[in-house]
């Protein structure tokens, strides 16, 4: 019997890590009292210092697709979601919607982005990001979570990723 996988769409305030596990004085999303059910993370992260709409989900598939797999465990890095409405989203939500379908749109859509949450607006980006490919955001991301990790933990995920590339 295969497990349903829930998903749940949260505003992330400022202040509050995207994360469950506590952390020094900082508040987590623990602290939003939601009865998530067990298994449930979030899909990327926002910083403490940012506020926005943080995707939280059981199918941990999915919920590694801001952990770049790809790079140290050769797995495919995200889930097809087939037709997601982002647009809608951001219409039930009060926030504009921006579509940023190639790396040539970056700069203007960032700035339009800028623009609008500058005057009091939500901002919700549609951005087409190919992770099958290396690149300096999913270098970074490797590279920004290695360093936190403690160094037996960081010999084991070395480890780990030496074997799947040896043996397959």
């Amino acid at each position: 019997m295969s497990r349903a996988f829930q998903y749940y769409l949260i505003f992330k305030p400022y202040g509050m890590l995207s994360q469950f596990t506590k952390e020094g004085e900082w508040t987590t999303l623990s602290d939003l009292g939601y009865p998530f059910e067990k298994d449930v993370y979030p899909v990327g992260r926002l910083d403490a210092d940012s506020e926005g709409l943080l995707l939280l989900t059981n199918d941990g598939e999915l919920a590694q697709i801001a952990q770049a797999q790809s790079i140290p465990y050769k797995r495919k890095p995200c889930t097809e979601l087939g037709k997601l409405n982002i647009e809608g989203v951001a219409i039930a939500t009060g926030a504009a919607y921006l579509a940023m379908p190639d790396n040539a749109s970056i700069a203007d859509v960032v700035a339009k982005a800028d623009e609008i949450a500058r005057g009091g607006t939500p901002v919700i980006v549609d951005v087409g990001i190919d992770y099958s490919k290396c690149t300096a955001f999913t270098t970074g991301t490797v590279k920004t979570n290695f360093a936190r990790f403690p160094f037996g933990q960081k010999m084991r995920i070395l480890t780990r990723a030496a074997v799947r590339h040896v043996v397959g």
